[in-house]
């Protein structure tokens, strides 16, 4: 291999690799709660997330499907839709992050599947963990969203 032709193949490991620093940094940052509180409509619920008992557990355990995939997809696409959102108002589209029964079970399964729970929870097609237990992964979001 002459120089010129490994000149051009070191700029094109170290472009490779600035790239992949930045979109790693870049997920990292915008991973974090306080990046997501930087927008005026998620103020409140960072703020509620902050004192609830599963505050301990990232945004994106609860509000991403297991994998790299999962990860990705709430990351990229629902964060970008929540750009889109935040910029163009359309209220069509401002409607919540929803989380479905699925993530609840990734870390819940033992207690749905105790003989105690069907006593005490309705089960169903129309049950929804978040409906009854929305306090516990955002303690005063209701408050915080209904205040004048």
């Amino acid at each position: 291999m002459d120089s010129r032709a490994r000149r051009r193949w070191t700029i094109w490991v170290v472009v490779g690799v600035v790239v992949l620093a930045v979109f790693g940094v870049s997920l990292w940052i915008t991973g974090e709660p306080w990046f997501c509180a930087s927008c005026h409509e998620m103020t409140p619920t960072v703020n509620a997330w902050v004192t609830a008992p599963h505050h301990k557990y990232s945004c994106f355990a609860c509000h991403s499907n297991p994998g790299p995939f999962g990860y990705l997809k709430a990351h990229i696409g629902d964060g970008l839709r929540d750009v889109y959102v935040h910029w163009t108002n359309p209220p069509e589209l401002a409607t919540g992050a929803v989380v479905p029964n699925t993530r609840c079970l990734r870390c819940h399964q033992k207690e749905f599947n105790s003989a105690d729970f069907t006593n005490v929870h309705p089960v169903g097609p129309d049950t929804y963990c978040p409906r009854c237990h929305a306090h516990q992964a955002h303690s005063t979001l209701h408050d915080e969203l209904t205040r004048p």
